[in-house]
């Protein structure tokens, strides 16, 4: 992945997603925030941006926290 361009790293997401699905034991944690977790593990290997893949970074954030029981002003 860290030898990716952004826009095969966005080709590759729904791939990464029925990977992750497909593993019985990490299914349910495959969510509506897949796509700006791609973005931070993307961003964390190459210190690059990667933004572009989600267009709307604060609903991911919000979809996020949620799911962890958080609640964002």
């Amino acid at each position: 992945m860290a030898k990716s361009t952004p826009e095969e790293i966005k080709g590759k997401t729904e791939s990464i997603r029925g990977a992750l699905k497909a593993d019985p034991q990490i299914a349910r944690y495959v969510g509506d925030s897949l796509p700006a977790q791609v973005v931070k593990v993307y961003e964390e290997l190459t210190g690059k941006k990667l933004s572009e893949l989600t267009h709307e970074p604060h609903v991911a954030r919000h979809a996020h926290a949620r799911s962890h029981g958080l609640v964002l002003a």
